[in-house]
């Protein structure tokens, strides 16, 4: 067992903040994707990127993700 100065014996590390992730494009394969990000311990999906919104809510509606932004650029 490593142990840091910030971490004596005893006390746990903090744990690390939720890993957010965004999907741009939301064809097939980001549903593979999304699933996959919501298996994860602590990750989850932030954003969608899609030129149709419409496929972002698909996406979201059909993985059961839940609800985050569907961005139609990222500029």
């Amino acid at each position: 067992r490593t142990l840091t100065p910030n971490h004596p014996p005893g006390n746990r590390p903090p744990m690390a903040p939720p890993l957010g992730f965004a999907l741009v494009g939301c064809g097939m394969i980001a549903r593979f994707h999304a699933r996959a990000i919501a298996e994860i311990p602590g990750a989850r999906v932030a954003a969608l990127v899609s030129r149709t919104p419409g496929a972002g809510e698909k996406l979201l509606a059909e993985t059961g993700t839940p609800p985050c932004p569907v961005v139609g650029t990222l500029g």
